[in-house]
């Protein structure tokens, strides 16, 4: 089986070879060394053991005479692909749809703003999923995929005071990795009125981390920008609003926008846009220097447990309930909850809102996803259930340990919070026919609880551009990231034509 290796990656971040590896991205190892390009690890290395121990956001080939192994880290931050035609196999971070067979009616792209499973736009492409090693066996050309990061742990043990120690002996870690990692470089937070944010920024203020900056973006009134303005005000950390308003959604429809969403798709997910007018704003007003790291805290509430809800389900049922799409990939074997996780990490959160790390790159920052280490996601999954309902470990762990001796302990929106047992809201929604379900949803769309970002009248502007273009139009649900889908697949059939 031949290699054709296609590494071509337009972001801040660049490959680099040495000792048959290819690294980007960063890595902690379990003695806290950082590695930032493959000159960094040994020419001893075995991969396929050091694999385990490393903690970072990363992409890894390994290529000798016997073989070829293609890793991607637990949540894929630098997506992979394959294709296999012949006897070739390409490998790719940016896949060429060099004979334009392109799948424009791909249903879960529109639903869950993404493709499924290793499945893409592109017929003759798959991906590499989060977690997964691709194996090329030259003598045998053999091609397999293999977990060797899972979503969950077959082994639960309830938490104590020595699981509280490990959780501030990780978060603690962060700090001094994101400091490290940006080596004077100014570190700013997207900071939302949520916990995840407010986390990362803790820990960073707590340990004296120098150049340190956050953004909010929204509506001024909305509970998501008081809590933010509340909590820098405590921390006395570098801080500022970006409102979202008609006049800074109309870059969307600009060449800006247009350069950035054409190579950031990757064929699988709806590309970015919400930190996009933020960060766009921050650097016309000059504030983002040449080089700068950004930590988000997406998405720090799922390992916790902010999707398991207290009640008996089936995963083959429950996704087409919640998401309107036939699940593919589930793993059969495992507790229905930790099913649950393991495909909405491969998938939704892997492939759409992580991909929201290309809009960093693009205004020339590195970054970081502290919440997607090994080490974290670990801890929480070996957690019984009892303790990530209402995500009751980790949010008693942050408000005792970092949030009420900083004196920012405030709640969130009670409405942006998780809750186990099935809510008012969600009988509701099971309850009463789908046309007045929406006919609710329509009505309260435009409130500061249900769009803080003010993306309603993105998606009116979004909509008129579409009925101008004469694009396929679907009926008005206020869903930006649906129509954003939608349009997505209409300009790429456009393109293609």
């Amino acid at each position: 089986m031949k290699i054709e290796l296609q590494l071509a990656y337009r972001g801040k971040f660049k490959w680099t070879f040495k000792h048959r590896i290819y690294f980007i991205g960063y890595a902690f190892d379990h003695e806290g060394k950082l590695y930032r390009s493959a000159e960094d690890f040994s020419s001893e290395t075995e991969i396929d053991i050091f694999i385990h121990q490393l903690k970072g956001a990363f992409a890894i080939i390994y290529a000798d005479r016997q073989q070829v192994l293609a890793y991607t880290d637990t949540i894929a931050s630098f997506p992979l692909f394959y294709r296999i035609k012949g006897d070739t196999i390409a490998l790719s971070d940016t896949p060429n749809p060099e004979d334009k067979v392109i799948d424009f009616q791909n249903s879960d792209y529109t639903k869950i703003f993404c493709t499924q499973s290793d499945e893409t736009l592109l017929k003759d492409w798959k991906s590499i999923l989060a977690g997964q090693v691709l194996i090329v066996n030259h003598d045998t050309d053999e091609v397999r995929i293999e977990r060797y990061f899972k979503h969950y742990s077959e082994e639960k043990h309830p938490s104590d005071k020595n699981t509280e120690d490990v959780f501030v002996q990780i978060v603690d870690n962060w700090a001094r990795q994101m400091i490290q990692f940006a080596d004077g470089r100014a570190i700013w937070i997207p900071l939302s009125g949520g916990y995840d944010s407010r986390l990362l920024l803790s820990t960073l203020v707590k340990n004296e981390a120098p150049n340190l900056h956050a953004y909010t973006y929204g509506l001024k009134k909305s509970k998501e920008v008081v809590n933010a303005y509340d909590v820098v005000k405590e921390l006395k950390v570098d801080w500022h609003f970006i409102p979202y308003t008609k006049e800074a959604f109309q870059y969307f429809f600009t060449d800006i926008w247009t350069e950035y969403a054409r190579y950031n798709h990757h064929y699988q997910s709806v590309p970015h846009e919400q930190d996009f007018f933020a960060l766009l704003a921050l650097k016309n007003q000059g504030l983002l220097k040449e080089e700068f790291v950004v930590v988000p805290g997406f998405s720090g509430d799922v390992p916790t447990g902010s999707y398991f809800k207290n009640f008996d389900m089936h995963p083959h049922t429950y996704i087409p309930e919640e998401y309107g799409v036939e699940a593919k990939g589930l793993v059969d074997y495992i507790a229905p909850w930790d099913a649950f996780q393991q495909w909405i990490c491969e998938n939704r959160l892997s492939k759409f809102i992580v991909n929201c790390v290309r809009l960093f790159e693009y205004f020339g920052a590195y970054w970081m996803l502290p919440m997607w280490h090994r080490d974290f996601l670990s801890l929480f999954y070996e957690l019984e259930l009892k303790d990530k309902y209402d995500q009751r470990f980790y949010i008693k762990s942050i408000f005792k340990y970092y949030f009420q001796p900083q004196n920012i302990d405030f709640l969130k929106h009670q409405l942006d919070t998780a809750h186990a047992n099935m809510t008012f809201r969600e009988l509701m929604k099971r309850a009463l026919p789908d046309t007045l379900v929406k006919t609710i949803q329509k009505r309260t769309a435009r409130s500061l609880v249900a769009d803080p970002c003010n993306l309603t009248t993105l998606y009116d502007m979004l909509y008129r551009q579409m009925q101008e273009e004469n694009l396929n139009l679907p009926e008005k649900d206020f869903n930006f990231n649906r129509l954003h889908a939608i349009y997505t697949l209409e300009r790429l059939k456009n393109n293609f034509q």
